[in-house]
């Protein structure tokens, strides 16, 4: 599973580059997926994803500083550089 996750990543990132939006979908229902795709036994659907071209691109949301969410030793130390 964690590696169906880094390469949906690298799926969405690699997307990106080619000028194509997409969106990891984690939560659907596999067993209808399967049925509707015709995929063969002994294999499972554990994510999927839209792709295409937009008609504009979202805008970047903002984002927290490090400091906020990055800790240095332990939880809740700020990491400082």
């Amino acid at each position: 599973m964690f590696d169906a996750g880094i390469a949906m990543e690298h799926l969405a990132l690699a997307a990106w580059s080619f000028g194509l939006g997409t969106v990891h979908v984690g939560s659907f229902d596999a067993k209808m997926a399967e049925e509707i795709l015709k995929v063969p036994e002994g294999y499972s659907m554990v994510s999927m994803t839209p792709l295409g071209y937009f008609e504009t691109a979202p805008d970047a949301r903002p984002r927290k500083p490090l400091h906020e969410i990055v800790y240095s030793n332990s939880f809740g130390e700020p990491y400082t550089k």
